[in-house]
């Protein structure tokens, strides 16, 4: 009797332990604790990950299992380079949505050169290297830093690095997705699912950015086969790769941390199936592995900056009418318009949720055995229309909307499964017929790589393309004798350039002047975004410069109708700074802003 409830108390014990740590530590244990500890919790994350990864394929034959491996999945490895080549050739490579990316790859950085887990937000050469003065701890969880710093670590630390990685998740998710179709409803189920998701210019967009976006849905799949599998074998055989998977996607994205309950969900229905409670002793312990998550959620909730709402509620019921009205345009929008969906998946997917979920009741309810790929699906796709309910319900929440539609795409890879379970319940089990894939591949082919190649919510998104003018000017004309001012001096760190935020030049903007006059710099450059009110080009409200500059314009660059770039050289500071002292012995490290 002991033996038996062992592993479950241990694995309560370590679930209150780990719960109570983001519940009960201080605010400012949390910053230390994310600061210095995240990429130790994330290193021992992905080194279990591995490691069940790898006594799975012990088990199953080594690399002659590989071998055959391989052989059997030659059509869908190369489809899935097809699809994931597709989707990199039509977006520029560059940070779409900023700040965010920024202060990943920031992240990165700081992992790769300190190994701390926060974005330098003020950096200065310093005897002829640069050096991060300040930095500050992201509200976003760090797995995919943590996996973008060890890619700095192995090749060197390239800016370029992330959207190596990003390439390597795109591949990975159209694999992940062939081979779980595959096993639903043969090859064909996996060409319809790959066409599906290759024809979102969404996926594109995020596939091309910087960001965390393509992993989470990577993840997502991830979970989703693991489930599968464990879901067809005998007692606790699969859990623990469920497992690592859920704690990897739990570490992805904040939200992602809710599908911890829909793999809870898929382990509990699986032992009142057995009858029994069926855990391996890494299972037992592997709550201690969400440290990691649950730390960086305990900084997100303690700082209501973080939320980006001002005074207003970050969650509400008064959001659904605007927002679910948002959703629907977002989702139901025809070819040529300016969102990343998918019409024809919209349509195909809502109509397949339909069925899916009324055909499951009915089963149940006559006392019918669910197929192994729905009721393994069915909790996952539960926590997914949860998640979009509370992006619906979010401050922030307009998936119409060029700054957020990114939030949508998870519901978008669970219209994807729900496509391909949907039709391999029309086929009545058999493989599916060639001709859906055929009729996706028509519209890939006429309407998807169109809209690929319009990517118009891309060239909505202004401030990207903002960004990457004052990154091509800096690196143009910039050197490290030159100090960059811009609105967030992330980026400019990245590209190795000294750089200061507005913040930091409005507490103190006599330093600017007093820079040039000590010969710490010989130029100081300032970054700046403008609109035109209708008489004239006023500096951008959502952050301005409040310092009151002499600056000579230099170089422009129009976004759109009304938005302006600009590239000045400071001539002076029209304020008085105070004395130095003669004999301060770090003259030079006092006047850096």
């Amino acid at each position: 009797m002991r033996q038996i409830y062992a592993k479950p108390l241990v694995l309560a014990v370590c679930t209150v332990l780990v719960a109570s740590l983001a519940l009960f530590i201080p605010y400012d244990a949390a910053i230390l604790t994310a600061s210095w500890g995240n990429y130790w919790l994330a290193a021992a994350l992905f080194v279990s990950f591995g490691a069940v990864a790898w006594r799975m394929l012990r088990a199953a034959g080594g690399l002659v299992a590989v071998k055959q491996w391989l052989f059997r999945q030659w059509p869908i490895i190369a489809a899935a380079l097809v699809f994931s080549a597709v989707v990199q050739v039509h977006e520029p490579h560059q940070p779409k949505i900023l700040y965010d990316e920024y202060a990943i790859c920031g992240t990165a950085y700081m992992m790769h050169y300190e190994r701390q887990a926060s974005f330098p937000a003020r950096a200065h050469y310093v005897e002829g290297s640069l050096r991060v003065l300040n930095t500050m701890v992201d509200k976003r969880p760090v797995a995919f830093a943590f996996l973008l710093c060890t890619l700095h670590d192995i090749s060197g630390y390239r800016v370029g690095n992330v959207y190596v990685l990003n390439a390597a998740f795109t591949f990975a998710l159209f694999l992940l997705l062939g081979i779980w179709a595959r096993r639903a409803g043969g090859f064909g189920a996996s060409y319809l699912a790959m066409l599906l998701v290759a024809g979102l210019p969404l996926l594109a967009q995020s596939a091309t950015s910087a960001g965390f976006e393509v992993m989470n849905l990577c993840m997502i799949a991830a979970l989703v086969l693991a489930a599968d599998y464990y879901w067809r074998k005998p007692a606790a055989e699969g859990l623990d790769m469920l497992i690592v998977c859920g704690l990897v996607l739990a570490t992805t994205r904040y939200e992602s941390i809710l599908y911890l309950v829909g793999m809870a969900a898929v382990v509990l229905f699986k032992w009142i199936r057995e009858r029994r409670l069926s855990m391996s002793w890494f299972s037992a312990f592997s709550p201690l592995l969400l440290a990691s998550a649950l730390v960086t959620m305990r900084v997100f909730l303690g700082n209501h900056d973080f939320h980006q709402v001002g005074d207003a509620p970050f969650i509400s019921f008064d959001y659904f009418s605007d927002h679910g009205a948002a959703a629907l345009y977002f989702l139901f929008a025809g070819p040529y318009s300016d969102q990343g969906s998918s019409l024809l998946l919209s349509v195909a997917g809502s109509v397949s949720l339909l069925l899916i979920i009324v055909g499951s009741v009915s089963m149940l309810s006559k006392g019918k055995t669910l197929r192994a790929s729905t009721a393994a699906f069915l909790p996952i796709l539960a926590i997914i229309l949860i998640n979009t309910l509370v992006v619906i319900l979010g401050a922030l929440g307009l998936l119409d909307n060029p700054m957020t539609t990114r939030l949508g795409l998870p519901l978008l890879l669970g219209l994807v499964f729900c496509v391909v379970l949907a039709a391999v319940d029309f086929a009545k089990g058999r493989a599916l017929p060639m001709w859906l894939p055929a009729v996706a591949a028509v519209w890939f082919v006429g309407v998807s790589i169109p809209q690929l190649a319009r990517h118009r919510m891309t060239d909505m998104t202004n401030v990207s393309h903002e960004r990457a003018f004052f990154r091509e000017w800096a690196k143009e004309h910039g050197t490290t004798r030159d100090l960059f001012v811009d609105e967030s001096s992330v980026g400019l760190i990245l590209e190795g350039f000294a750089a200061v935020s507005y913040v930091s030049v409005d507490m103190a903007p006599w330093k600017l002047d007093a820079v040039l006059r000590e010969g710490v710099y010989d130029n100081v450059y300032v970054l700046e975004r403008r609109h035109y009110d209708g008489k004239e080009w006023v500096r951008n409200e959502m952050c301005p410069l409040k310092a009151d500059l002499r600056l000579r314009e230099l170089a422009r660059y129009r976004s759109r109708s009304n938005g302006l770039a600009t590239v000045s050289i400071l001539e002076g500071v029209d304020m008085e700074a105070p004395k130095l002292p003669e004999n301060y012995v770090d003259r030079q490290y006092f006047v850096l802003p």
